[in-house]
């Protein structure tokens, strides 16, 4: 899918002073080629490794 990216400046625990970035990340699915398939998501869970630091 690509290159991995550190983005755990963008997260609201990076913050010094506790300002909020309000970073978003979302999951898009396409048939950009045949338009034929489609895709159905009921939820997203999302779980943090808590055992990592954040830097």
């Amino acid at each position: 899918m690509g290159p991995d990216f550190d983005t755990t400046t963008f997260s609201d625990e990076y913050c010094k002073y506790g300002e909020f970035t309000g970073t978003m990340v979302g999951i898009a699915v396409t048939d950009a080629a045949l338009h034929e398939k489609t895709a159905d998501f009921d939820f997203f869970d999302y779980e943090a490794d808590e055992t990592k630091p954040v830097d």
